[in-house]
């Protein structure tokens, strides 16, 4: 089915409909407002199911009662292969209680034949309306395949990745930020960065704020604490991503325990070498200091072995 027409365009209408009079009325009707239609007229059920398949339509007009076949019937086939393909019901024996009826089904809209001034604006309406539907459906489809495209994304991304708004509260997170913090995804989203981050990041998360704000993205290290309350150091790289309604904050987590615990040995190893280097120039100041002593020793040897003399 196509979306809505221009008037350029050429209508193609499928018409279930059993008394050619009726045929004929609604053709000129349709013609009468300027509109193009090819128009493939059937009176059973199998030539409205045989032209049904056959695709193409814009449109379906039905009458409600049929001698071996019924509007309700034609619906529920239409619904079933193209459901959401406009279906007009044009018929004289439908009161108001099997109109309400019709449209609990999944008409488009009812028309009185003897009120047939009501075909065309029923008809412009229900193509405007099925365009506006198929545009929801596009939209909700690249939706759906963007946020596919997201997601896989999102999980092959090696780092954890938080995303939160300005006030710290997780609007989703990754599979590694789950097994980094070994927190089921569900325990994460709809909580607080308070329940992850440690008292120290707690007490400078104003401070990183209001850089954050300033400058649009900021690095740091800083810790958070497991779901099994063990202390793990990060690092912590964030950007806004915007600043509308709440505003979104997106973060990217690595695990640097390997990081810190070389720095450490690094540093351990600083310490060892600077104690031994003070201890190194140390003996040698003694060293000096004791060959001065043994040469004033050896002065004053001299000088009493002289005055001896």
């Amino acid at each position: 089915m196509g979306g809505m027409k221009d008037m350029s365009d050429t209508l193609r209408i499928l018409h279930l409909e059993d008394n050619p009079d009726d045929v004929e009325l609604v053709r000129k009707t349709i013609a009468a407002q300027g509109i193009e239609a090819g128009i493939v007229d059937v009176e059973n059920r199998a030539d409205f199911i045989n032209a049904l398949v056959k695709g193409g339509y814009d449109l379906v007009l039905a009458d409600y009662t049929l001698p071996s076949f019924d509007g309700l019937s034609a619906l529920a086939i239409a619904r079933a292969k193209f459901p959401f393909l406009p279906f007009i019901f044009v018929s004289g024996t439908m009161g108001e209680e099997k109109a309400v009826e019709t449209l609990k089904h999944g008409a488009t809209d009812y028309v009185l034949k003897t009120h047939l001034t009501r075909l065309v604006p029923s008809i412009m309406r229900a193509l405007r309306e099925a365009e506006e539907c198929a545009g929801r459906k596009k939209a909700q489809e690249a939706l759906l395949d963007s946020e596919k495209r997201y997601r896989t994304i999102v999980e092959n991304i090696t780092d954890a990745l938080y995303m939160h708004d300005f006030k710290g509260n997780i609007i989703d997170v990754n599979e590694n930020a789950c097994r980094l913090l070994r927190y089921k995804r569900e325990e994460l989203i709809g909580t607080n960065l308070s329940m992850i981050d440690s008292e120290v990041n707690k007490r400078l998360l104003p401070e990183r704020m209001n850089q954050l704000l300033k400058d649009n993205s900021i690095l740091f290290d800083g810790q958070h604490v497991r779901k099994d309350g063990s202390m793990l150091p990060v690092e912590i790289s964030v950007k806004v991503v915007t600043r509308e309604g709440s505003g979104i904050i997106q973060g990217f987590v690595r695990d640097i325990s390997d990081r810190k615990k070389t720095e450490e040995e690094i540093r351990q190893r600083i310490q060892e070498l600077e104690d031994f280097y003070d201890m190194a120039i140390g003996r040698e100041l003694r060293m000096i200091e004791l060959k001065e002593e043994i040469e004033k020793l050896k002065e004053e040897l001299a000088k009493c072995q002289k005055g001896q003399g």
